[in-house]
């Protein structure tokens, strides 16, 4: 026990020390729908008004959006603090796993590898749905009957609910467990009947209740992870986000993943030996080369496979001095990821929730460029920004090509957000908007940003009176 609340008391530090901006989705996929569904109010992009996505997921953060106001607690605190939580889910059932399995020096390795990696400390404590799908999916490789045991079936029914749930915060996660499946039927380490009898009745009920609590957010009947599919691979929406090759995973995201460690996963995953091993290695093979035939993709995507990866690197490393200094060299890039870059994202809501005398706020810069109500919190500032939906008009096109253009079309905000990069690379519209705007607030931004649009500070402009 004492294990667990020193583990949870550092995973808390770094969800707060985490202060910077890294994908829209941990704000729009969760955060920002919590939010709406507690408090009433938020911006919903296009993918739930069309009933693509389950509430299951910022259901969590709506639940913990009521306990902080019961508590009293600042809007953004009971977010950390979940982020927390699952972070700690995670790590326990990877300790409890290793322990079981391989020894407590085995499980030793996993901390040494988890506090040391660049992308897990970079994302582990935010609000993505990959992050929870990691902490779901390493719940249930614990409980996954890998021998033929008096309490398999048990244990297979468990690991069934929580993958279940898994597949309800992101449906693509179903693919992770068909090599497990296959597997259990070979080694028959649960009677082929009973597997299918718990899959059929865990699988069927739950996406009862899936359902029906999605219907009931959204008001009509809704089966979502029919939705997410049919839109992002049947209908290809996905693409209009960025296609990549075929090797993208294997020159890019597993590399960005791994980092430091990336020499002890590859020798853990040749050295794969045991039956366990052997399901790890198939599925991080499988599912790897499945997302490698849909051209959207991104690193996150592959993230809930991590977890296995640091399995077969601690299960075949033996800790020294050089291998703790080399994995060390990982923990300053990750903090100044953490804390610096692309910290006036989300530095801007602050300041802005915390300013007075304001009515509304536009942003022009890239479409979702920074957290929403869930950081500004504040119903009485109307605010705008950029829409850019995959259908339809895109009002980011039409700004970057004539940024004067698109301001004189409509009413402008009291308020004006802008990345300085605006003004570096079309000096017009600093003319036009130096005519009824002074400059207000700047904010650093970053020391390199790989989108050139979001160059330099961020400026704040207020109309002239």
């Amino acid at each position: 026990m004492k294990y667990i609340l020193l583990i949870l008391s550092i995973r808390i530090a770094l969800s707060y020390a985490t202060r910077t901006f890294f994908q829209p989705d941990e704000y729009f996929q969760a955060l920002e729908v919590g939010h709406w569904m507690y408090y009433g109010y938020g911006h919903l992009t296009w993918e739930w008004k069309d009933g693509l996505r389950s509430v299951m997921y910022p259901a969590i953060y709506a639940i913990g959006y009521l306990l902080g106001d019961f508590l009293s607690l600042p809007i953004t605190a009971s977010p950390r603090l979940i982020n927390a939580l699952l972070a700690t889910l995670q790590d326990v059932a990877l300790l409890a796993f290793l322990r079981r399995d391989y020894g407590n020096d085995k499980a030793k390795n996993y901390l040494l590898l988890t506090f040391t990696n660049v992308y897990d400390l970079y994302t582990r404590h935010r609000s993505l749905s990959n992050t929870a799908e990691a902490a779901l999916t390493s719940c249930a490789l614990y409980y996954w009957p890998f021998k033929r045991t008096e309490d398999a079936s048990k244990q297979l029914a468990k690991a069934l609910v929580v993958i279940v749930i898994s597949v309800a915060v992101r449906p693509t996660n179903a693919l992770v467990w068909i090599p497990f499946a296959l597997q259990l039927i070979y080694r028959r380490t649960v009677e082929f009947k009973t597997f299918v009898f718990l899959s059929a009745s865990i699988g069927l009920s739950s996406l009862a209740i899936i359902v029906f609590l999605d219907s009931l957010v959204y008001g009509r009947l809704v089966i979502t992870p029919i939705t997410f599919i049919e839109a992002n691979i049947l209908n290809s929406i996905s693409h209009f986000y960025g296609t990549n090759s075929v090797f993208y995973y294997f020159i890019q995201g597993w590399p960005l993943l791994l980092n430091t460690s990336a020499i002890y996963a590859i020798k853990g995953f040749i050295q794969a030996r045991t039956p366990n091993e052997k399901c790890l290695q198939y599925t991080i093979i499988f599912v790897t080369l499945v997302y490698s035939l849909l051209a959207h993709k991104e690193w996150r995507f592959i993230q809930p496979l991590l977890p296995f990866a640091m399995v077969l690197a601690a299960s075949k490393m033996h800790i020294t001095r050089k291998i703790v200094i080399l994995l060390s060299l990982g923990i300053l890039p990750a903090l100044y990821l953490m804390t610096t870059h692309m910290r006036g994202q989300v530095e801007v809501m602050e300041w802005l929730s915390a300013s007075d005398n304001i009515s509304s706020v536009g942003f022009y810069m890239p479409c979702h460029s920074t957290p929403w109500q869930s950081h500004l919190h504040r119903p009485d500032i109307s605010l705008y920004s950029l829409q850019c939906p995959p259908i339809g008009y895109n009002e980011e096109d039409a700004f970057y090509a004539s940024p004067q253009v698109f301001m004189k079309g409509k009413q402008m905000e009291d308020i004006v957000v802008v990345f300085e990069a605006l003004f570096l690379d079309l000096p017009d519209s600093l003319e036009y908007l130096g005519k009824k705007y002074h400059p207000i607030h700047r904010i650093s931004n970053s020391i390199i940003h790989e989108d050139s649009r979001r160059r330099g500070d961020i400026v704040i402009l207020k109309r002239n009176v």
